[in-house]
């Protein structure tokens, strides 16, 4: 193989040109081909440091906006690749989407076991400043939408929050006691329990709950982790701050709108249906 030479700092820098124009022609092209573009961002909140992704249309610095609201556990800003197939299409629709780590999650700073329903939503009202704080975002319409635990923490916004276009809560928590119970069963089926194990598993749930609603100490809590049978579903929780399990339904609301997935991820029509529901606010 040959040895390449540079024998002056002229062929160096006009190497070094060349290499930029491609850069920006690939930014250019994959520009147009998305027709969005990905801006990485961060904002203070509680006094962690979040980071995050803002994606928006090509050339659509004003456009109306999405804040996405994550579940429960550690979620990365993109909730492994689930949301990417809707801030693509929003972005084709006109709206620009908003999503970050959670704390101590990804780039983030801070600790999301710590927090509470009420830190969340703060959290998210961070996240809407730091949407107002760009010039041309000051009146446009940002809206919530949520998965799983977001069901609690989106219709505190509407309480604390007068700017607030609307709701959309996909699968969202109501009861977790009841979604844990049927959830629970199916998965213990799937994974192979006999129905005598899948028994034991729910007297010790049972036990949990009881615990939970008796407004024990964080103690008896620990204790009861000791016995967890094998197939049990619980994360050992690091704070003593228990949630009511219908926590957020009380909550004022602007616009609270359920979409039913089914089994599948993406059921026919579903994402053209939601975007048109979203057009009215376009």
């Amino acid at each position: 193989m040959a040895n390449i030479r540079f024998d002056s700092k002229k062929n160096l820098l006009a190497l070094l040109l060349a290499v930029f124009a491609f850069a920006l022609l690939t930014i250019s092209v994959f520009a147009s081909q998305d027709k969005m573009l990905r801006q990485e961002i961060s904002f203070i909140s509680n006094g962690n440091l979040l980071k995050g992704t803002l994606v928006t249309p090509a050339g659509n610095t004003a456009a109306p906006c999405l804040v996405f609201v994550h579940g429960s556990g550690a979620t990365p800003r993109d909730n492994f690749g689930y949301y990417k197939p809707y801030w693509q299409r929003f972005a084709q629709k006109g709206w620009c989407s908003l999503f970050w780590d959670k704390p101590g999650v990804g780039a983030s700073e801070g600790d999301w076991q710590l927090q509470s329903m009420d830190d969340r939503a703060l959290e998210v009202s961070a996240a809407m400043d730091f949407l107002r704080s760009l010039p041309d975002m000051q009146d446009t319409p940002i809206g919530l939408i949520g998965i799983s635990q977001a069901g609690w923490v989106m219709p505190k916004l509407s309480a604390i929050r007068d700017d607030l276009a609307f709701i959309i809560s996909i699968s969202g928590a109501i009861d977790w006691m009841e979604q844990s119970r049927y959830s629970g069963d199916i998965r213990l089926k799937s994974e192979g329990y006999s129905p005598q194990e899948i028994q034991r598993i729910n007297l010790f749930e049972y036990r949990m709950e009881l615990s939970l609603e008796n407004g024990d100490s964080y103690q008896s809590y620990l204790d009861l982790m000791k016995i967890a049978p094998k197939g049990a579903d619980h994360a050992l929780m690091l704070s003593d701050k228990i949630q009511p399990s219908n926590e957020g339904l009380s909550s004022l609301m602007v616009l609270f709108k359920i979409w039913f997935g089914g089994e599948k991820i993406f059921p026919k029509g579903y994402m053209m249906t939601l975007e048109n529901w979203l057009d009215r606010f376009n």
